[in-house]
């Protein structure tokens, strides 16, 4: 007869234990995001990435706010309860904090002063002429423009 924790037969020691998390506030933020991809289609389901993490914060404690005075109060806008999008939100904020410092997440390319939170710390993603470009050049311009700019030296 097998041990129950038996690591030779299902190596899962130190894994998450995905099953303690209630799964109602999957369901809810999950409302959540369907209610954002309709909202803003454009950019694809991944596009909230593209928020500064601030603003994301300051919608937390807007929502936190609304859920204090009253716990079940409903988000005019979308009609989802305040507590799911804040749930939502902190869960966007952790999602970053979870890929790279949230301090290191916004930089500003110097050519056309378009920012967005980096894929990978030390990116930048510019959106210069609708055409998102990853940063490499070290002089703090996007790829665009620093190609930009060599050309015309």
């Amino acid at each position: 007869m097998q041990k129950p924790n038996d690591q030779t037969i299902k190596a899962d020691a130190g894994k998450a234990k995905l099953s303690l998390v209630p799964p109602a506030i999957i369901y809810d933020i999950a409302k959540v995001r369907e209610y954002g991809n309709k909202k803003y289609p454009e950019g694809g389901k991944d596009n909230w990435k593209r928020v500064e993490p601030q603003r994301y914060i300051d919608a937390a404690y807007r929502h936190l706010l609304a859920f204090t005075e009253n716990p079940k109060s409903i988000d005019e806008e979308s009609g989802l309860e305040h507590l799911w999008h804040l749930a939502c939100n902190i869960a966007f904020l952790c999602e970053l904090e979870n890929e790279q410092s949230i301090d290191d997440t916004i930089i500003k390319c110097k050519n056309c002063q378009f920012s967005e939170p980096s894929i990978m710390k030390g990116q930048l993603l510019c959106n210069r002429d609708g055409a998102r470009k990853v940063y490499t050049d070290p002089n703090g311009f996007c790829h665009r423009a620093a190609k930009e700019r060599n050309t015309n030296d």
